[in-house]
């Protein structure tokens, strides 16, 4: 799954409070995109280093109260109130004692005394065995109680979420699109060669960036080229090619291809 797909998931998942399982790679994002799902909510989130714990710290420590009884002192990194995300980060990373410790906290919402609030969700995340980091096989019975989503890299997402911390998101989105627009455009250098061949964008925004790079490289030597291909495209387009690179290039006016093509869109020319 794409970023937005795992952060799409989280949303629905964590409303529900159904614990879910991100697997990835390291670095791709787990941990932020979980961040960023909490912000959007505009909850709290308790992040949670499965692999510094030892199994008796999410347990507590135990204590004699003044009724004589033994009770347990809960970890002040539990939450006790209001709305979250309570992330178990690199929990399979935790060796299989701490992650054995997490079964009645993931399935009952409890651990001995006690209760996750209501208002809580519980994530977590971790690698894979194959990206060779430091994992322990989770047990079947405390990966039975998970929902998981597996984290894919997508190199388009992860260029728009880098450029929009630093641009901006309105201005990474124009970016990005320029980039999409840019890495499908036909090779100007190619269509100088073979203009009857080679493919003429379907957008809009394609033709208006091949026809002001054809402007650009137009000469009085390869001006028939040119407009054999501007032949193929929508005439406004033409006509912007045409008129930039006569003005850039005025000897491609003495051509008998600008005679022909002139000719031929008199009706469009004013």
């Amino acid at each position: 799954m794409k970023a937005s797909a795992v952060a799409s998931a989280l949303g629905l998942l964590v409303s529900t409070r159904q614990p879910v399982f991100v697997w990835g790679s390291p670095g791709v994002g787990k941990s932020d995109v979980v961040r960023q799902v909490a912000e959007s909510k505009q909850v709290a989130l308790q992040d949670v280093r499965a692999l510094l714990l030892d199994p008796v710290d999410l347990r507590g420590l135990p204590f004699l109260s003044p009724d004589k009884q033994a009770k347990w002192a809960t970890p002040d990194f539990l939450p006790r109130e209001g709305e979250g995300i309570l992330f178990l980060d690199e929990l399979n990373s935790a060796t299989a004692m701490v992650q054995a410790s997490c079964y009645q906290l993931v399935l009952d919402r409890k651990l001995g005394e006690y209760t996750l609030p209501d208002g809580w969700a519980i994530v977590a995340a971790g690698n894979r065995e194959s990206d060779r980091g430091v994992t322990t096989r989770m047990p079947t019975p405390l990966r039975n109680r998970f929902t998981h989503l597996q984290f894919e890299v997508d190199m388009q997402e992860w260029c728009e979420w880098l450029i929009a911390g630093t641009v901006g998101d309105g201005t990474a989105t124009e970016f990005s699109a320029f980039l999409a627009t840019y890495r499908n455009l036909p090779n100007i250098d190619a269509i100088l060669l073979h203009p009857d061949q080679e493919p003429v964008p379907n957008n809009a925004a394609a033709q208006f960036a091949v026809s002001t790079a054809l402007s650009h490289c137009a000469t009085d030597t390869n001006f028939d080229r040119v407009c054999r291909y501007l032949q193929r495209m929508p005439t406004e387009f033409g006509v912007l090619c045409v008129r930039d690179a006569s003005l850039r290039q005025p000897a491609v006016r003495h051509t008998p291809a600008y005679t022909k093509w002139a000719v031929a869109n008199h009706h469009v020319l004013a």
